[in-house]
């Protein structure tokens, strides 16, 4: 998809906030595996986001405002972009965050994230991959690691632990020893999880 988002790109880049595909896309395509999910990130603003997508020739709109996603289309490519925050939940399992805080720093973002291999972060325009925290040292080494102590992980949101086993099985990856004691300590938490999820 990179040629098609070119001018995207490039108008993210002229703002000074690039514009970078994050999570499963970037994991997979490291890995040489198919996927689906254009997950986008980046410093600008929802808003910001919409009006650069709009000045480049795409379609935009705010879909959520506390969580700050925006829906992007451009040509047949959906995009969904968020901006680079913070995030605090409550007790339980349950998935939404109890406070977000939007941030500049890509570091941030990459620490509410569930996995180092998920928090891969590559420029749109470039290619080039920014690894916060050691995700392509996991990802060789076909490791599932937690952005942060693994109970924080994944207290975060209990459906983080079926997330754990379905890519490990997916992907024949092993799981870092204190993430699987967590996962154990932790499995109450899937009883917060919704159904649908």
């Amino acid at each position: 998809p990179m040629m098609e988002l070119a001018p995207l790109a490039r108008a993210f880049t002229r703002a000074e906030s690039p514009l970078y595909f994050v999570g499963g896309s970037v994991r997979n395509a490291l890995l040489g595996l198919p996927y689906d999910d254009l997950d986008v990130t980046g410093a600008a603003s929802s808003q910001q986001a919409v009006d650069l997508a709009r000045s480049a020739g795409g379609k935009a709109s705010i879909r959520d405002t506390e969580m700050g996603t925006v829906d992007i289309a451009v040509g047949e490519l959906a995009l969904e972009y968020t901006p680079f925050r913070r995030e605090s939940y409550g007790p339980g399992g349950g998935h939404r965050p109890q406070q977000v805080i939007f941030t500049h720093r890509m570091e941030e973002d990459a620490l509410r994230r569930d996995f180092t291999v998920n928090a891969l972060y590559a420029d749109v325009l470039t290619g080039e991959v920014a690894d916060p925290l050691g995700g392509l040292a996991d990802l060789n080494a076909r490791r599932l690691r937690s952005c942060q102590a693994p109970m924080e992980t994944l207290g975060d949101d209990g459906a983080r632990i079926l997330r754990m086993v379905r890519f490990a099985c997916q992907l024949g990856f092993s799981v870092d020893p204190a993430l699987y004691g967590a996962a154990k300590a932790m499995v109450g938490n899937l009883g917060d999880v919704a159904m649908e999820r």
